[in-house]
């Protein structure tokens, strides 16, 4: 857990306590410098092997929830300074609930009860290519269909990885057949490759080699057999190629986690040559004593308590939207925009009240559904949304469904 002093001075926190999830009381004596970081931990030792140069505080008692969890920090009057209660799913980032990223604040001057000013580390270029080759007979595990030749890749939870140079041989010591086609993705275009289910893929620059294409896989649950995975069919040139368990096959691919899931999981079809391999994940995740690696400079408003009142219209009935916004620079204006049944977005101003902001959407007839958004503007132009994906969220309000 790391506390911020946003101030051009050092602050005495000499006395101050966390509280609810963990507890810890901070010692006499205890300073944050201007604009600096402190640092609290579960175990010390362990943190400052991993962040060399990095002191910590600690230890503390208590656990951090994976569920979610609330940390109040208080003065030494039992005054509460500041509070965060932190979820695992909806509006909060969910890679930071075990999937190798720490959970950060962009703005230090937001407003970090809203899930909309943080997000998981990135911890994408602190990992490395893995280089995976094995082999093995094409064997029938049992009464498999025989009619599915390809070479199935997946990840066994929501993640992300880059995949390239992918490869199986036939034979790897006789014949030594290549059945994959673009392999490499040197084209710039998935050609052979079906990717399909809750992985989702593009083909992108290596980061590590300008001009190298490879498959960014991302995947939003498991792999399995029958879908939700990338796939290519067995051919040898023209002709399609058929597993054969008098066969050998070389299987091999490079591998890089990006974020998420490390179990990566590769088969012939029907569960031949299956095999799992755990990705290497940096173990140094976040930046602990220095700049969030999500750092804004200035993230725009924040927003809380959405609500449309009534939420399911009759016909030709108008509902009011009403959000809370808030900014410590103040909002200078926010619109609703709406969509009626797929249309070109049209929007109105939303008129504030004591922090609260509304709007109200003309009457519909049945069934009409209206997708909306909201956009806000600080005093210094800073834009943002809610839902954050703004035009591309899908709120939805359906009149008499």
């Amino acid at each position: 857990i790391e506390l911020h002093n946003v101030s051009g001075t050092a602050v005495d926190i000499s006395g101050w306590q966390l509280r609810q999830g963990v507890d810890f009381d901070f010692p006499a004596g205890t300073q944050i410098a201007p604009e600096g970081y402190l640092v609290v931990a579960w175990n010390p030792g362990a943190f400052t092997a991993l962040h060399p140069g990095v002191q910590a505080l600690g230890p503390w008692s208590g656990n951090l929830s994976r569920r979610g969890e609330m940390v109040t920090l208080r003065d030494p009057n039992k005054n509460v300074v500041d509070q965060v209660t932190d979820a695992d799913s909806g509006r909060w980032s969910t890679w930071a609930d075990g999937g190798g990223s720490s959970l950060e604040l962009k703005d230090p001057l937001a407003d970090n009860s809203a899930p909309e000013a943080w997000d998981a580390s990135d911890e994408s270029g602190k990992s490395n290519w893995q280089n995976v080759t094995y082999s093995g007979f094409g064997a029938n595990v049992g009464n498999d269909p025989t009619y599915w030749n390809e070479l199935v890749l997946g990840l066994l939870d929501a993640g992300e990885c880059l995949i390239d140079d992918i490869s199986v041989v036939e034979n790897p010591t006789g014949t030594a057949r290549q059945l994959i086609q673009n392999g490499r993705f040197d084209n710039g275009t998935f050609n052979t490759w079906r990717i399909i289910g809750n992985h989702h893929g593009s083909i992108v620059d290596d980061p590590t080699e300008a001009g190298n294409k490879v498959l960014h896989l991302r995947a939003t649950g498991a792999t399995e057999h029958m879908s939700n995975h990338a796939e290519a069919t067995l051919k040898f040139g023209s002709s399609f190629v058929t597993i054969s368990s008098a066969n050998q096959y070389q299987i091999a691919f490079r591998v890089r986690w990006l974020r998420g899931s490390n179990r990566f999981h590769s088969r012939l079809y029907f569960n031949r040559l299956a095999r799992q391999t755990l990705l290497n994940q940096p173990v140094n995740c976040g930046t602990p004593g220095a700049v969030n690696s999500r750092k804004v400079a200035n993230l725009g408003p924040t927003f809380a308590q959405l609500q449309h009142a009534p939420v399911v219209p009759p016909p030709n009935q108008p509902t009011v939207v009403r959000i809370q916004i808030s900014d410590r620079d103040g909002v200078a204006s926010a619109q609703l925009f709406t969509s009626i049944n797929g249309g070109p977005f049209s929007n109105i101003a939303m008129a504030a009240s004591d922090g609260s902001y509304t709007a109200t959407i003309p009457g519909q007839s049945s069934s009409a559904l209206v997708q909306f958004y909201i956009r806000a503007t600080d005093q210094f132009g800073a834009v943002s949304f809610f839902p954050q994906d703004g035009p591309a969220s899908r709120a939805m309000i359906a009149w008499n469904d």
